[in-house]
């Protein structure tokens, strides 16, 4: 299958959410796929079709969206899928023949806390002739700042979509509207989950926390809250492009008696690293808890 090949995909969402239309902003935005290749569909078609990054697309009923894309991804909340998204597809796919429109799909699953395994066992439909449906499952975990080009993808395959052609299709749909896409070995998915897709909240709070500080010394909010996010885009895009460790780069900014040295000592004594360790390590146990509960 050629990257040409690729691009001429029908792309369906099911769910039409913040992390669907950061996608999809992202796809039509840089001119990967446009507005008449994507289809959505949700619970509230009208909402979908006054929204600014969906209105384009293809507002459409499940049953269409099934029959019409080439991959599906699972946009939607892991509890959603379980309860109402999963007894759709069950019934819509029950009623099909064998050989139905359902068959050599590629799903993309976003689902939080469902492995592929888990998935592929809730996923095992049979036609009206009790033929099982062939199709491939990638998991994908996106992260927020995808909405801005700026996030993280991580991604993880069985043995039996990890494939060129699927890690094409992962590049095509992911690379091109993110900072990074990264395939991981599954193990490591919760974990990656923690530390990616929920960091952007941690980080966001380190920014209100360092704006407040300035506030208190006589900064003005939201000159504050600039300069606080440009400290850690500046910050970030150094480690990123010149390949240091945190720690050198740390140290350079640390003179001998200086005031960021003093800084850093406030911060140690306030256990800034053991509370950030602690965050991401209850983050993947609440993942790892997820993967019990959607076995």
């Amino acid at each position: 299958m050629s990257g040409k090949e690729i691009l001429s995909y029908k792309i369906g969402f099911i769910g039409g959410g913040n992390m669907c239309k950061a996608i999809v902003n992202g796809l039509i935005t840089n001119k990967v796929y446009p507005a008449s290749q994507i289809y959505i569909n949700g619970p509230h078609p009208d909402k979908l079709k006054q929204s600014a990054e969906l209105k384009d697309c293809n507002i459409c009923s499940l049953s269409d969206l099934i029959e019409t894309s080439n991959v599906i991804v699972l946009s939607v909340k892991p509890n959603i899928f379980m309860s109402t998204v999963l007894n759709d597809l069950n019934k819509l796919l029950s009623s099909k023949s064998a050989k139905s429109a359902f068959d050599n799909k590629i799903v993309i699953s976003l689902l939080a806390g469902v492995t592929l395994n888990a998935l592929s066992n809730k996923l095992k439909f049979m036609d009206a002739n009790n033929i099982a449906y062939d199709y491939k499952i990638i998991r994908v975990m996106p992260n927020t700042p995808l909405q801005v080009g700026a996030g993280n993808v991580i991604y993880c395959m069985d043995k039996t979509t990890d494939t060129d052609h699927h890690n094409q299709l992962i590049d095509t749909l992911f690379g091109s509207i993110s900072g990074i896409c990264l395939k991981i070995p599954e193990y490591q998915m919760n974990a990656a989950t923690a530390l990616s897709g929920c960091g952007p909240a941690f980080v966001y709070l380190i920014i209100d926390a360092l704006a407040d500080g300035g506030v208190k010394q006589g900064i003005a909010k939201a000159t504050a809250i600039k300069l606080a996010a440009q400290t850690l885009l500046g910050a970030a895009k150094t480690v990123l492009e010149t390949g240091k460790h945190p720690i050198q780069l740390k140290d350079e900014v640390c003179s001998p008696g200086g005031t960021t040295i003093t800084g850093v000592h406030a911060l140690e004594n306030g256990n800034i690293r053991n509370t950030l360790i602690n965050a991401v390590e209850t983050c993947t146990k609440k993942a790892n808890e997820l993967d019990a509960i959607n076995k």
